[in-house]
């Protein structure tokens, strides 16, 4: 929206402040591993605005400002793109969700596990081998 807003000003710089932001966000998220879901759906919206803040400033570079020098972008959108963007915050939150994906994964592959060993003691039982139904039951007992 506030490119959108500058755009319409003529500040062609400013576009181009927001369109290196976005782009630096975009880039540290792409090191992120989001499954599909409400944080993959708002990583693919950043694809859009970047493509749409791109398209901003190529309508911007065909068609100047007719008659007026462009306006010089406010001082707070001269920062440098980086310094918008907390890198090491992100890097946290991305260690953060790894870590939390490794926890997730190695829950599933145990309740996996488990339900295996169920099954496999319910065949043993169809089959008459009570000890070895009892085994399997209490091994898929400590992984519970």
């Amino acid at each position: 929206r506030y490119a959108a807003n500058r755009a319409t000003l003529g500040d062609e710089a400013s576009v181009r402040e927001a369109r290196e932001v976005v782009l630096v966000l975009h880039e540290a998220l792409l090191h992120f591993d989001f499954r599909n879901g409400p944080l993959r759906k708002s990583f693919d919206s950043l694809k859009y605005v970047l493509r749409q803040l791109e398209d901003t400033l190529y309508e911007l570079s065909l068609f100047p400002p007719s008659g007026q020098a462009p306006m010089a972008s406010i001082p707070d959108a001269s920062l440098a793109a980086g310094a918008l963007v907390d890198g090491a915050a992100l890097a946290a939150a991305r260690q953060r969700m790894e870590a939390q994906d490794s926890a997730r994964e190695h829950a599933i592959k145990r309740c996996r596990d488990v339900q295996k060993l169920s099954k496999y003691a319910i065949y043993s039982l169809q089959r008459g081998d009570a000890a070895k139904a009892t085994s399997q039951l209490d091994e898929a007992g400590k992984l519970a």
